[in-house]
């Protein structure tokens, strides 16, 4: 399935692939119950000296979970900081030299980076404010010895009078095997796994995107909601790839509603919107890399 971007976009009428449209800022798609997780995971993350973990599989929405947490954050009283983590870290500092540069405005090298770091910590307690550090895609973290230096993160902030919390995004398994091995487990305050979307919700998450988009009436048929829902197990990140999936199609078709029997077309033609959506790499970054766009030139 090959159909240029710039076809794609004349055929639905939109800048770009419909499931990536830039949203306005402070709005972003969350069901209730999902808010409801967050809006806590908010008023704890308010808590210096705290330690929280939020798990789920690729695309269950964690990193939507980060974006709403950052837009949330009263910037006087608070210094959200977010780190992804792209590929795999090794055994050597990954995590101080960053937010010690983050806090002094200076990627300059220093000789003394913890007397560095201990002056951007204190300044955030002269201020009165505290760092609100989020981690994602914690699973590319695979040295246990990497994790201490959050650790050390934690034991610095006590002496700075305690300005920094933390929240960890990754798999369960990760994320509790950091805890044993970091010693941070003291720290922890609050924990949960994301809820996949219920039915309603996948139909709530497909026409937000269409109504983000300005792309009415919404093509997809009641049936093909049912399957995307099933087929994605109620992952928003799945959603989205079997979505865009289905968009690709009916534009190649150059048809305007999407049926069930489109969607057992695609099936059986590609499968690769299964594979899980890798940390922090758009739904359209997939696409382009699986060879579903031919890019104009």
């Amino acid at each position: 399935m090959v159909i240029s971007m710039q076809d794609y976009q004349k055929f639905w009428s939109a800048p770009q692939g419909i499931f990536t449209a830039p949203t306005p800022f402070g709005k972003i798609y969350m069901p209730l119950k999902n808010q409801s997780l967050a809006e806590k995971v908010l008023l704890l993350a308010k808590q210096p000296k705290t330690l929280q973990v939020i798990w789920g599989p690729g695309g269950s929405g964690k990193t939507t979970i980060v974006r709403w947490l950052q837009q949330n954050l009263e910037p006087k009283l608070f210094e959200p900081y977010i780190v992804c983590v792209l590929k795999p870290q090794p055994d050597r500092p990954w995590l101080l030299p960053k937010i010690q540069n983050f806090l002094l405005g200076s990627k300059e090298s220093s000789q003394d980076p913890w007397r560095n770091l201990g002056r951007g910590l204190e300044q955030l307690q002269k201020e009165r404010r505290i760092l609100v550090l989020m981690i994602d895609a914690c699973d590319q973290v695979v040295q246990a010895a990497a994790w201490q230096e959050l650790k050390a993160l934690f034991d610095l902030s006590s002496l700075a009078g305690s300005v920094v919390s933390c929240c960890l995004f990754g798999s369960e398994s990760t994320l509790a095997q950091l805890l044993k091995e970091a010693n941070l487990g003291h720290h922890l305050i609050n924990s949960f796994g994301i809820p996949p979307y219920t039915r309603e919700e996948t139909q709530g998450y497909i026409q937000w995107y269409l109504n983000v988009s300005k792309i009415v009436p919404n093509p997809f048929a009641a049936t093909v909601i049912d399957k995307i829902h099933q087929l994605s197990e109620g992952y928003p990140g799945r959603i989205s790839i079997l979505g865009e999936y289905c968009l690709l199609m009916a534009a190649q078709k150059r048809v305007k509603v999407i049926d069930i029997s489109l969607l057992d077309s695609l099936l059986k033609s590609n499968n690769a919107w299964l594979q899980e959506p890798e940390p922090a790499i758009s739904v359209y970054d997939n696409l382009t890399k699986r060879f579903l766009f031919q890019e104009d030139v």
